[in-house]
């Protein structure tokens, strides 16, 4: 039953994943980073389609783990508009390409009223979420 469990788990989790990145999307102006964005969400689409469980994973341990405390707060979006990743993805061949995404993220981010704020809040809750039952599976 396990295996079924992190199967359903994952797929929840990819479908959420996305429609996270296609809101982040829709909420982006027309500029060149948003291109930028289109990108990495087709790079997440690839990849969840060449290894389905390894975002999940990733999630998990790069960004519930680290930031746990962050996301279930009521001022996620504060610390994420504040917070320098650059020391998070400092290992990465590509870190200041990731900045550069992260950077333009936060303007729009920024700029959202509040119920866009908390709809951002709820989908890293959700994903979160997902992301420890999966890992509580053994």
């Amino acid at each position: 039953m396990a295996i079924k469990d992190k199967i359903v788990l994952t797929k929840s989790f990819n479908t959420l994943f996305l429609q996270f990145m296609d809101h982040v999307l829709n909420s982006l102006p027309e500029t060149d980073y948003k291109k930028e964005v289109k990108t990495a969400r087709n790079y997440f689409d690839w990849l969840k389609s060449m290894n389905p469980s390894l975002i999940i994973k990733i999630w998990y341990s790069q960004v519930y783990i680290p930031y746990k405390t962050e996301i279930n707060s009521q001022d996620t979006v504060n610390f994420m508009l504040k917070k320098d990743y650059e020391q998070d993805v400092s290992i990465l061949g590509n870190a200041q390409d990731i900045i550069q995404v992260i950077n333009h993220l936060k303007g729009p981010l920024e700029s959202m009223d509040e119920s866009q704020r908390n709809k951002v809040m709820d989908y890293l809750r959700k994903l979160s979420s997902l992301s420890e039952m999966y890992s509580e599976i053994k």
